[in-house]
């Protein structure tokens, strides 16, 4: 059985798929950490350090460059989703044991044809976010300064702070990516479903018919 999940950072996508990993015996492909492979220069290069962080590479949506290495971060999402896909080395559709793809929260980004893919290869499951979630979410983002694609959700005006701006915009971000997750998705987990203390990865199984 091949497995993607897909949603807004934060929502446990990681979690389940090691979960899944080490109770169901998947294999896990971290989509995250084949990013952050394929970013190591430009990380490097904007880090004192080797261990560069991918949200303060990425900056904040109003701060000069953002827009550039916004492109950057999607350009990469789509290699690496590709490498995924199609490529030979990890030949994902050749495979026959079970795998879970833990994708980023931006894989939405990468286009039509790469999502309609993974629809093909894989079970979509959408781990959805409740709207009464969204502020510990943004709290995360601020605090944490996770990486974070805005597209064209980021439209500050004369009168309001930054943060302010990006909390407003957070939620209308919040909506199309919900749309745009529930249109691929071949299941959708609840977060309250996720987040109970009796949920088990055999269940999330059995949820998504395996």
């Amino acid at each position: 059985m091949r497995i993607s999940i897909i949603g807004l950072s934060g929502t446990g996508k990681t979690y389940w798929s090691k979960r899944l990993s080490a109770e169901a015996g998947f294999d896990l492909i971290c989509c995250d950490e084949l990013l952050r492979s394929k970013l190591a220069t430009p990380l490097i290069e904007a880090s004192s350090t080797e261990a560069g962080e991918l949200g303060k590479w990425l900056g904040w949506p109003y701060e000069a460059g953002y827009l550039q290495r916004q492109g950057v971060l999607i350009d990469g999402e789509t290699a690496v989703m590709k490498e995924v896909l199609w490529g030979e080395e990890i030949a994902l559709e050749e495979r026959l044991d079970n795998i879970v793809l833990d994708t980023s929260g931006s894989v939405i980004y990468t286009g039509d044809e790469i999502m309609q893919r993974l629809k093909e290869l894989t079970v979509v499951v959408y781990f959805a976010t409740p709207r009464e979630a969204l502020d510990l979410m943004f709290h995360r983002y601020i605090s944490e300064q996770k990486p974070l694609i805005w597209g064209e959700f980021f439209h500050p005006m004369s009168d309001e702070s930054s943060e302010c701006a990006m909390r407003r915009c957070f939620k209308e971000l919040y909506q199309w990516r919900e749309e745009r997750y529930k249109s691929y998705a071949d299941v959708v987990i609840a977060h309250a479903e996720r987040e109970s203390a009796d949920f088990t990865a055999q269940q999330l199984l059995k949820k998504i018919g395996g």
